[in-house]
């Protein structure tokens, strides 16, 4: 269905963030609609949308037939994303990694303080960026539940990715769609982050590690996925 369907990934990337990205890239002049992901769609046509990818059809544009006459706006596409990141249980970033990402000097990790260590401190930012670059990664051992040896890491790594490369491309039409990278990390904070569904009030420092992270996603994934 929906969620659990995985027979036409590409690099772990499940069909229905692809078909939405899809879309976007066949019909870029939507990039500019102003709101993009902070404004609703129809929460109807949304659910038409995946009744249609439940039964396997991920084009979205052959869908226009189920959304009247103003067809797919881009809110509805959007928030068709949005809904299967929400359906995640633990989101893409977990609880241990986001501890390792945001409070790396609670963590006692040998290596943060080796590579703070060795940095002056007008570099130290950097510093923090280069740690956050292996922990992503996967070449901290001291990550159990995060090394290159899960399967189940290496396809929220790479959903995560795909997701962050995408809303860069998103951040790039903010002159007309409103929509810089500080202001999605505000609307997909709480899909991204574990810990954010447990709480209403999710740490700022969050806000501002997602809104690093979409703005300089390639520099921060060693690897090309799309």
């Amino acid at each position: 269905g929906f969620i659990e369907n995985t027979s036409e990934m590409r690099h772990d990337i499940p069909a229905p963030i692809q078909a939405v990205r899809n879309w976007f890239e066949d019909n870029q002049t939507n990039y500019n609609q102003e709101g993009l992901f902070r404004v609703q769609g129809s929460e109807k046509t949304i659910a038409k949308i995946i009744e249609e990818m439940d039964c396997g059809i991920y084009d979205i544009s052959s869908m226009d037939h189920l959304c009247g006459a103003d067809g797919h706006v881009p809110q509805n596409v959007s928030g068709v994303l949005k809904k299967y990141l929400k359906y995640l249980p633990e989101g893409l970033i977990h609880t241990t990694l986001e501890y390792y990402l945001m409070y790396p000097e609670r963590s006692q990790d040998p290596t943060y303080y080796h590579m703070i260590d060795s940095s002056q401190p007008e570099t130290s930012a950097q510093a923090l960026r280069e740690y956050r670059k292996k922990c992503l990664n996967g070449e901290l051992e001291n990550i159990d539940c995060y090394t290159h040896q899960s399967k189940q890491y290496k396809n929220l790594r790479s959903i995560l990715q795909y997701l962050l490369f995408f809303l860069n491309k998103v951040s790039k039409f903010s002159n007309t769609n409103k929509m810089a990278a500080s202001n999605l990390a505000i609307v997909f904070v709480p899909t991204v982050f574990h810990s954010v569904r447990e709480t209403i009030m999710p740490d700022h420092g969050l806000n501002v590690l997602l809104e690093d992270l979409i703005e300089k996603c390639y520099w921060y994934f060693v690897d090309n996925i799309i």
